[in-house]
């Protein structure tokens, strides 16, 4: 994120310049941040889902592999922040992929068992939507998170990393501007 905000400011750079010289006066420069403007762009294979550019993986892998194939696709396995996400994914997954059921997301807790994070961002799992008696860390190997279905909704369930299953990759949304010149 930071390196396209400073792409952003050093194309607003070269443009005040640029208009400076054709315009024998340095502008005023405005410059507004466009959150909505995303869903005019096309990001392939990544689809707007809720506030996030999603890929939902349909080959079942291990959560390593998963993770190693969102890295590749410039992603990382996406996190479920709040109830407004899980209810954006869920509403996907039930519209556009019935027959999927089992989704593997960042969360895990591979560095202190019981302490689930978010891979993609390090911080804690302050939301989330156990499926009943989960985490249960089941023969001491269950260490990541996937979303799977579970008494007719999407629910999170504590996973040995090593089994298969589909992925969900988030990649970073971008920063738009809008920036308007005025001469002075």
């Amino acid at each position: 994120m930071v390196v396209n905000m400073l792409k952003s400011v050093l194309h607003i750079y070269l443009l005040t310049t640029s208009v400076s010289l054709i315009c024998g006066s340095k502008p005023e420069i405005l410059v507004k941040t466009m959150d909505d403007i995303i869903s005019d762009f096309d990001y392939e294979p990544y689809k707007l889902v809720g506030e996030k550019l999603l890929y939902f993986g349909q080959v079942e892998v291990n959560w390593f592999k998963a993770n190693d194939i969102c890295h590749t696709m410039n992603g990382y396995l996406t996190s479920i922040e709040n109830e407004r996400e899980m209810n954006a994914i869920t509403e996907y997954l039930n519209t556009n992929l019935p027959n999927v059921h089992s989704w593997w997301v960042s969360g895990n807790d591979l560095a202190s068992e019981g302490n689930f994070v978010w891979a993609n961002t390090g911080t804690s799992m302050n939301y989330s939507l156990w499926s009943r008696e989960q985490p249960d860390n089941y023969n001491r190997g269950e260490n990541c998170v996937h979303v799977c279905l579970y008494d007719h909704g999407y629910k999170m369930n504590d996973w040995e990393c090593r089994h298969e299953s589909n992925f969900i990759c988030e990649h970073e949304k971008p920063i738009a501007f809008s920036v308007n010149v005025l001469r002075k």
